[in-house]
């Protein structure tokens, strides 16, 4: 399967759009305002709408995957980047797998 550039760019803002809602869930607790569960609300229409265009281009069962194990990438160097968490040896290897993985699924 090859993967084309716009592609990869639904599948980076598809994993974004299941990142950022978890940021803006924090911010809603700390002040209570309605506008952060209304930016929620269009990361989830924007994630539909890139799992739609996602899952017209070719084979669910590799993309899919792919998605959320992007997400999870994503989540982990946002949480490293923004909140200064510390990984251990675990969480480097699993990293290292994930990567693994995306090449594995993208590769025939």
């Amino acid at each position: 399967m090859i993967i084309s550039l716009s592609l990869i760019a639904w599948i980076l803002l598809a994993a974004l759009a299941t990142g950022i809602p978890a940021l803006l869930v924090k911010e809603y607790i700390r002040d209570n305002n309605l506008g952060w569960i209304l930016a929620c609300s269009v990361c989830y229409i924007t994630l539909v709408y890139a799992y739609y265009n996602i899952f017209l281009s070719g084979n669910v069962s590799i993309l899919f995957p792919m998605i959320k194990v992007t997400a999870i990438l994503l989540i982990v160097a946002m949480s490293l980047l923004l909140f200064g968490e510390k990984l251990k040896l675990k969480g480097y290897v699993g990293i290292a797998l994930s990567i693994a993985a995306i090449f594995l699924l993208s590769t025939e």
